[in-house]
């Protein structure tokens, strides 16, 4: 129950007690005043009649008594009139007979009234005739009574609906600061750090709300420096400070995740390549060559070389660049288009000597992986700076099924037989969390292959290229999904969180969606276990997609992570957005840790980004004792690789 409705009630019981103690104290006062009354009309009557009865009852006039009596008692406010005489013989008597009272019947019990009696005596002279007694009538008292009763009871109604109407408005008012503390102290919860806009009149409150808004403050700047300093130490270590652009490592880690994000989908990389430019820094200097270079970037800027680009410079005067969903005669255009512009920010440099080559690799569908397509676009390069004249351009079409001798056809064939006939094996490996003493399994991720005709499981990393290029991606994580349903369903003893990847093709897939949901919301328990990662890159591309999915998987009661952090420049953006219960930092990362310090700075300030917001950081591919050491150091929270555990087949 809210403090609103907890005063609310309070104050109107209490209220509502001081209105029906006025109530009954008015009905008592009402009561008590008809009741004199009725007692002193009776004996008005009585005397009355008294000083008027004389003249009948001394000259035994009946009629003339009667008369008078009668005048008095047809007015109906009288139950009886007696006249008796000095003998106490009835003389006269008029009496109505009983009747209830013209009032419900509950109000005449709950507040009784008598029906009072008075006497006179009736004298002639000194000498005494007799006496008239007179008992009223208590009917016409209950009626009045009634009515005032009933008419005040409603007017109190009113005033207490009135009241109760001002006292919600007034608490609402004096209430509203603690429902924005509420609500900020929820949203400080749940990793957002708002504050109350606006501060209350109640000095108390006041500064409750400028302390709470003082730590939200607090936490909130701190993450955003840390965010701040992780961006700057990504940015110097991941990006080209000349031009700009993702160097060649932050390059290759992100052609890497596209190709694994986008297999399926034509792509063309270009790379450009200028010589001379020695020769120029000699001649010129260094700042002639670096106007050059940043030229070369302005002109690269310009180009759009399909969906979702990519732009880098691999070193030197070396660059690259890489669009999604492009036709071959479009990549054809846009690389002489290309080549044009070099050509042209090359001569108006003025220098003499420099040239150029433009290599080209167009994907129709898929490619083997980052060096295969960096092979054929740098031999591209070097044929291009073989040719005389005025263009330099070499288009090359990579067919990945040439360099596969199973072919592209035969591998879609094989991973539809797999799936159909249900030749799949689950792999496990355990996550290890930090601690003091021996490592404590923090999670197992799941993993999958498929069995091949000999009854030897294929590693994923052959497959899942011709699985993304043939838009398998779906059916193959949703036979994996089944398979680990089914194996926690028939072994659910171990409480352990289950790790399981989550390709963005399966994002995109409705049906499939639809048929996780309603497995997790069948198996609750095991629901609750399951955290399902997505990568990083997918992530930053489809944002809005990503997001639906992940808060239906967790009203489902699952969990959500990111795979393969910190390389886009939305990271940190999304971290605070979609708030995932860990993070597993990109393995480019951890490659030479121990003699790279700007990598060792980066993921100290993740850790540091991530521990307010409840994130755990996870480190994958760890294989040696030193590399634990350092990570702990770091305040990695796990890690996850050959150091720990290798994986193990389950079933």
């Amino acid at each position: 129950m809210t403090l609103f409705q907890r005063i609310f009630i309070v104050v109107s019981m209490l209220f509502a007690l001081l209105l029906a103690s006025l109530e009954v104290s008015y009905v008592r006062a009402s009561r008590h005043y008809l009741q004199e009354q009725l007692t002193s009309h009776a004996q008005d009557v009585a005397t009355s009649l008294g000083l008027v009865l004389p003249l009948s009852m001394a000259g035994n006039d009946r009629v003339r008594m009667e008369t008078t009596v009668d005048a008095v008692f047809e007015r109906g406010y009288y139950r009886a009139i007696r006249i008796v005489d000095t003998g106490g013989r009835t003389l006269l008597l008029r009496q109505l007979p009983a009747a209830p009272p013209s009032v419900p019947a509950w109000f005449a019990r709950a507040v009784p009234l008598d029906a009072p009696s008075a006497q006179s005596l009736i004298t002639g002279g000194w000498r005494q005739l007799g006496r008239v007694i007179v008992t009223s009538s208590p009917n016409f008292a209950y009626a009045q009574l009634w009515g005032t009763t009933r008419d005040a009871t409603a007017l109190l109604l009113v005033f207490y609906v009135v009241a109760l109407a001002l006292l919600g408005t007034f608490l609402r008012t004096i209430l509203r600061p603690l429902r924005e503390i509420e609500a900020v102290a929820e949203d400080i919860g749940e990793r957002r750090f708002t504050t109350v806009q606006s501060l209350p009149g109640a000095r108390e409150l006041r500064r409750v709300v400028q302390a709470i808004n003082q730590l939200s403050g607090k936490i909130r700047d701190a993450i955003g420096l840390e965010i701040a300093t992780a961006e700057r130490y990504r940015v110097e270590a991941y990006r080209d400070a000349l031009t700009g652009f993702d160097n060649r490592r932050s390059f290759q880690h992100q052609l890497e995740n596209s190709l694994q994000t986008h297999g399926g989908q034509s792509a063309v990389l270009y790379m450009v390549q200028v010589e001379g430019l020695d020769a120029l820094n000699t001649a010129q200097g260094f700042a002639a060559g670096d106007a050059l270079v940043r030229a070369l970037a302005d002109a690269l800027r310009e180009f759009d070389p399909g969906a979702q680009p990519l732009r880098a410079r691999l070193g030197g005067s070396s660059f690259a660049l890489l669009g999604w969903q492009v036709e071959l005669d479009a990549a054809r255009r846009c690389g002489q288009q290309l080549d044009q512009a070099v050509a042209a920010v090359i001569e108006r440099s003025g220098g003499a000597g420099v040239s150029h080559g433009v290599g080209a690799v167009y994907v129709p569908h898929s490619a083997d992986g980052v060096s295969a397509l960096l092979g054929e676009a740098d031999a591209g390069v070097r044929q291009a700076l073989a040719q005389t004249g005025s263009h330099h351009l070499v288009l090359v079409q990579h067919d990945p099924a040439a360099l596969d001798t199973a072919g592209a056809g035969k591998w879609r064939e094989f991973i539809s037989g797999a799936l159909s006939a249900g030749d799949i094996a689950l792999w496990q490996q355990p996550v290890f969390a930090f601690g003091d003493g021996e490592p404590r399994v923090l999670q197992r991720e799941i993993t999958g292959s498929l069995i091949d005709a000999t009854g030897e499981p294929v590693p994923a990393a052959r497959f899942i290229p011709m699985a993304l290029r043939f838009g398998l991606m779906p059916a193959l994580d949703g036979a994996f999904l089944d398979a680990i349903f089914r194996h926690y369903a028939a072994d659910g003893a171990d409480a352990t969180q289950i790790a399981v990847n989550l390709s963005m093709q399966s994002v995109h897939d409705e049906p499939l969606v639809e048929r996780l949901l309603g497995r997790l919301r069948e198996q609750p328990e095991l629901a609750r276990r399951m955290v399902f990662e997505i990568s990083e890159f997918g992530l930053a591309h489809d944002l809005l997609r990503a997001a639906d999915v992940v808060a239906r998987l967790r009203a489902a009661g699952s969990g959500f992570a990111v795979d393969n952090f910190g390389f886009h420049a939305s990271a940190f953006q999304y971290l605070q957005q979609l708030r995932p219960d860990y993070i597993k930092l990109a393995s480019s990362y951890l490659q030479d840790l121990e003699t790279h310090a700007e990598n060792q700075f980066f993921i100290a300030s993740v850790v540091r980004v991530a521990r307010p917001l409840d994130i755990l950081t996870l480190a994958c591919g760890v294989e040696s004792e030193p590399r634990l050491a350092l990570l702990r150091n770091l305040g990695v929270s796990g890690y996850q690789g050959y150091a720990g555990a290798r994986p193990q087949r389950l079933g």
